[in-house]
């Protein structure tokens, strides 16, 4: 428990005890009461500023991480996109930019060479499925919305 005692009345209530020891012990924490008062704020801010520190460490620890995931994700996504822009035989702008320093706005897919390893490994795949869905689905009756057949909706006759 705290009290708000003056120096005059610390001393006052001091030389009432008789027990040397006693005093000294109510001297030490009165005292000690004294310091937390005057010290208090400043130890408590400076342990705040501390604890904020580590706490802001603690966050740039974990920023930095991920940080550097993102940065490994970025760079797979990347080789990725490259990969498929050679399969389809395309600029990396995929012609839409037409100040491209490669193709001038004209790599459009198909219009370069195209990378044999990643066309087997994503046109390749898709062509195979196609062609399997439109036999199978050429065995049974057309659908009339199919962007396969080319059809506008009607039924045919």
């Amino acid at each position: 428990m705290k009290y708000s005692l003056t120096e005059e009345q610390i001393n006052g209530f001091l030389n009432e005890i008789s027990n040397p020891a006693l005093r000294n012990l109510f001297r030490m924490m009165l005292q000690n009461q004294l310091e937390e008062r005057s010290e208090s704020p400043r130890r408590i801010t400076l342990n705040k500023a501390v604890e904020d520190v580590k706490h802001l460490l603690e966050i740039n620890k974990a920023m930095k991480i991920a940080l550097n995931d993102l940065k490994t994700e970025n760079e797979r996504m990347v080789h990725r996109y490259r990969k498929i822009t050679r399969a389809l035989g395309a600029c990396e702008c995929l012609g839409e930019n037409v100040i491209c320093p490669i193709c001038h706005g004209k790599g459009i897919p198909g219009s370069m060479m195209i990378d044999e390893e990643a066309f087997n490994s994503y046109v390749y795949p898709l062509i195979q499925r196609i062609t399997q869905t439109v036999d199978h689905t050429a065995n049974e009756t057309p659908v009339t919305n199919s962007p396969y057949n080319g059809a506008t909706g009607s039924t045919p006759n």
